[in-house]
């Protein structure tokens, strides 16, 4: 897991980021904003766009947010009003080498050879780049920021999915909170939640996207790779492309380094249908 700190504002940008991220299959992404000046200033927080906790003061020691993440300011005063920082954690990507070796039995020498390094690179590489063109999604988690146009519905099918988390949504200018139905504690409070097929967002309470030209703005992260059963099938498609030789049959056409193109387009049927089952539904929206 790896985190960053972005900060926006003028004034003191004296904040670190540490503790130990209790989840790290999944990036969660915290927003810390100062909202009062006094002896001590005291900033809010929120996680993955949900409800701020306010008014909590500076200590200058490390303070706990949530799943284990930790902040410091080096002052506990001389901050200003509305500078924020946005803490982001975030999967590492599979180390495919690591995965389908230890999959396939292979000695910690064996791994280090330079050709069997090369092989199981450029496997994993392929590996993951036909994931994402027979799923139509995502393989690394990202972030994006897009505007859509309401039709009077109760609910958005976003461009790029599963959702991981929502950072900021607003429509026709106004901020809305976003929960998630599958964090119970997020859902009293939120106006729109992360449907269950995580394509989607869902008004509440009757609630809808009203019409409009670009009037949805939202910003998210998405992505598959937090799915260890989809990595798991990567690895054992890996494994059977390692043992078939198909790899050495492509650095001889390319040499050492070869692009992940030159990979015969062959899956075993059962990892097939199994990677399938991830297929996007709804296409491009």
């Amino acid at each position: 897991m790896s985190a960053t700190v972005i900060f926006t504002g003028t004034g003191l940008d004296d904040l670190t980021a540490g503790g130990t991220y209790d989840t790290p299959s999944v990036q969660a992404v915290f927003d810390v904003e100062i909202d009062a000046n006094g002896t001590p200033d005291t900033f809010k927080w929120r996680k993955n766009g949900g409800t701020w906790t306010t008014d909590v003061e500076i200590t200058g020691t490390a303070q706990t947010l949530s799943n284990g993440v930790t902040i410091l300011f080096a002052a506990t005063t001389g901050h200003t009003v509305g500078d924020s920082w946005q803490i982001t954690e975030s999967p590492a990507d599979p180390d495919w080498v690591g995965r389908i070796g230890s999959y396939l039995n292979l000695a910690a020498d064996k791994l280090a050879q330079p050709n069997v390094l090369t092989g199981l690179t450029n496997i994993g590489q392929y590996v993951q780049t036909q994931i994402e063109k027979l799923t139509g999604r995502p393989f690394d988690s990202a972030t994006f920021s897009e505007a859509y146009s309401g039709e009077g519905k109760s609910s958005l099918f976003l461009r790029r999915d599963p959702i991981i988390a929502v950072t900021s949504l607003s429509v026709d200018g106004t901020d809305l909170t976003v929960g998630d139905m599958d964090d119970a504690s997020t859902i009293a409070a939120a106006d729109v939640l992360i449907g269950p097929d995580r394509a989607s967002l869902e008004y509440k309470d009757g609630g809808y996207f009203p019409c409009g030209t670009a009037n949805v703005l939202v910003d998210y992260s998405a992505g598959l790779q937090s799915d260890e059963g989809l990595v798991m099938l990567g690895v054992q498609w890996g494994a059977e492309l390692w043992k078939s030789g198909s790899w050495a049959g492509a650095q001889r056409v390319a040499g050492a380094g070869t692009t992940v193109g030159k990979f015969t387009d062959w899956c075993p049927p059962g990892i097939q249908k199994g990677i399938m089952a991830y297929r996007r539904a709804f296409g491009v929206r």
